[in-house]
């Protein structure tokens, strides 16, 4: 399957029939988010400085919880998510940030931004 960059939620949510590992992470933190968690999105980074796989991390109570939506986890270490990959460290990206806010809460930034990608909205 090809991957396309910049999809927004709702389209990976109502138009996709099978979600990435980071397109899963990103729908699901940004349902999190408008519930008012505080959320972020880890990249598994090998050795050759490639990130192979991507989950999400949660701030529940206080304490950053892990979702991984590609196998199914919750709660599990970097090293169980990553174990069909050569994991070396985690690299933390916040999500959602001021630009996805806004591209999200904005239709005609959104619809341009799309346009400009040559991404279906």
């Amino acid at each position: 399957m090809k991957t396309i960059s910049g999809l927004t939620p709702r389209y990976m949510l109502t138009q996709k029939k099978y979600l990435w590992c980071d397109e899963g992470a990103i729908l699901l933190a940004t349902i999190d988010h408008e519930l008012g968690y505080e959320t972020r999105l880890v990249d598994l980074v090998g050795d050759d400085e490639i990130s192979h796989h991507t989950i999400l991390e949660v701030r529940q109570n206080r304490v950053w919880k892990t979702y991984d939506m590609a196998y199914i986890l919750a709660g599990a270490s970097y090293e169980e998510s990553a174990k069909y990959y050569r994991f070396s460290r985690p690299v933390y990206r916040a999500y959602p940030t001021k630009y996805n806010w806004l591209i999200q809460h904005n239709f005609y930034l959104k619809h341009l931004a799309l346009w400009l990608r040559g991404i279906p909205g």
